[in-house]
C-alpha cells in the first residue's frame, strides 16, 4: 500500500494479511500540505517511482498560523455538590470595532471542552448538568473570530476559577 501526495509516493506499508493501513504524518508543516491518496500494488515500488493517485483523494491543508485565542473574563461558583448543575458564564469586556461573529471556548485545566458560536454577543453562559466529581478543575474561557476544533484548543487564561465538586446531593 502506498500513500501518494500530489501523485508521487511518499510513504509505504505492506499489507500485512490486512485489506487497509492507516499513514501517520506526523510533526507536520505546511511543506506536507496536498492532494493525498493511496494506491495499491502487489509489486514493491521505490517510493520516488510510483506515480499514481487513487480515484478518491483527501486535500489537507497545514498552516502555521498560530490559533489567536483572546482571554474572556469567567464567573462560577468555586464549589458544586455531585449531581447539581453548574453555570460558568464567560464575558468579552473587550470592546471591538469588529462586526464578525466570535467563537467561545470552555477550557478545563487548558484544554477545550465545549464551544458556542457568540456572533456579536459579548456572554455565554455554559450550563455543566448533572456534575461528577471528574468535573473539578480549572476552568477559563477564550474566544476567537475563527471556529477551531476542540481538541485544537489548547489555551487556559490567566481568569481562571477553580471548580471543586464534592459530597453527594442535596435533595430536600
Amino acid at each position: 500500500m502506498y500513500l501518494c501526495k500530489n501523485g508521487v509516493g511518499v510513504m509505504m506499508k505492506p499489507l500485512e494479511q490486512r485489506d487497509e493501513h492507516t499513514f501517520i504524518l506526523r510533526n507536520v508543516s505546511v511543506q506536507d500540505s496536498g492532494n493525498y491518496s493511496c494506491v495499491y500494488s502487489p509489486n514493491k515500488y521505490i517510493l520516488n517511482n510510483v506515480r499514481a493517485s487513487g480515484q478518491k483523494t483527501v486535500h489537507i491543508q497545514v498552516t502555521d498560523d498560530p490559533p489567536d485565542f483572546r482571554e474572556a473574563e469567567i464567573f462560577g461558583p468555586p464549589h458544586v455538590k455531585v449531581g447539581e448543575n453548574i453555570e460558568l458564564k464567560c464575558i468579552i469586556f473587550e470592546r471591538s470595532n469588529s462586526s464578525d461573529k466570535r467563537h467561545m471556548y470552555l477550557c478545563k485545566n487548558g484544554v477545550g471542552v465545549r464551544m458556542e458560536p457568540l456572533g456579536k454577543r459579548d456572554e455565554y453562559t455554559f450550563i455543566l448538568k448533572n456534575v461528577a466529581v471528574r468535573d473539578s478543575g480549572s476552568y477559563s474561557c477564550v474566544y476567537s473570530l475563527n471556529k477551531y476544533s476542540l481538541n485544537n484548543v489548547r489555551a487556559s487564561g490567566q481568569k481562571t476559577i477553580q471548580v471543586q465538586v464534592t459530597g453527594k446531593r442535596c435533595d430536600l
